[in-house]
């Protein structure tokens, strides 16, 4: 049953509806809702190529609208989200990748090209649902790579997202970060590059978090410590000795924490660190010396 209602209707419906419940880019989640829910693309949209929209089209709309305007993440609300150009399935409770992230990816990349390594060996730290490492194997060729995930919602998710991106020669386990890098160690497998976004939000802050944040996420993909820094230390510590001797570490830190990380690794060599879209350093590039 139709409405008699244009996409473009339905569009300002859905932004109104979000803006008048104070959700932040209202006009932007409006358009990703109705993408999602027409399975089409904005241009399509705009021109009327799916013109009407039907009742149940409707329904379903407002439904994800409802939700959202509860603080439901945007990105659970659609189950899938996009992250470097790449759609990810994702789930209730696992961190959302954030945009700050896809410059983490694009500076591997840069790495991976520019370095010319013999044979290009991923290592990810807390992979999560496995965006980063997803994202540099189909971009980039890699010899091998291999992603760790404490949480088992999240690591379920990044099987589904290999397949999902016809990437299944990458590696993915289901282990505590802090453990399995000691077993790496161990076994002496050493890494061109290693990734990490490790947890580095104070756990004191975590409450103070926008609600979609602190209501929804899994803290333990947030929670850094008394002063957010523990797993950076941690990786400081211990990384390199499973680094190759021409490899290099990234890792995505928090706003403000730039002095501390440069304490934090003063045994390394640190290369750079790399701004996000507001000029705030976002990624520690570093060597192990």
């Amino acid at each position: 049953m139709t409405t008699g209602r244009t996409a473009v209707d339905l569009l300002n419906e859905i932004h109104e509806t979000l803006a008048s419940n104070g959700i932040d880019g209202s006009r932007t989640e409006a358009r990703y809702i109705l993408e999602h829910v027409l399975d089409t693309d904005y241009a399509s949209i705009i021109s009327g190529a799916t013109d009407p929209v039907t009742e149940e089209s409707r329904k379903i709309a407002l439904d994800i609208v409802s939700k959202r305007i509860a603080r439901k993440p945007l990105a659970y609300c659609l189950r899938s989200w996009n992250f470097f150009g790449l759609d990810f399935d994702i789930s209730e409770g696992v961190l959302v990748p954030r945009q700050d992230t896809e410059i983490l990816v694009e500076t591997a990349i840069e790495i991976i090209k520019n370095r010319n390594f013999k044979e290009t060996h991923v290592l990810d730290l807390y992979t999560g649902i496995g965006v980063i490492l997803i994202s540099i194997a189909a971009n980039q060729k890699v010899d091998s790579g291999v992603g760790v995930e404490i949480d088992p919602i999240a690591y379920g998710l990044s099987l589904v997202n290999r397949k999902k991106h016809n990437l299944e020669f990458l590696e993915f386990r289901n282990a505590n970060v802090l453990t399995e890098l000691r077993r790496l160690t161990e076994q002496g497998r050493k890494f061109s590059l290693i990734t990490a976004n490790p947890p580095y939000v104070p756990t004191s802050v975590i409450s103070c978090l926008q609600p979609e944040v602190s209501g929804f996420e899994n803290p333990i993909a947030l929670d850094g410590g008394a002063d957010g820094l523990d797993h950076i230390r941690f990786l400081a510590e211990n990384a390199g000795g499973v680094l190759k001797k021409d490899g290099v570490l990234l890792v995505e830190i928090g706003a403000g924490q730039d002095k501390d990380i440069v304490d934090i690794f003063k045994s390394w060599r640190i290369i750079d660190l790399k701004p996000d879209l507001n000029g705030v350093p976002r990624v520690l590039v570093a060597q192990y010396e």
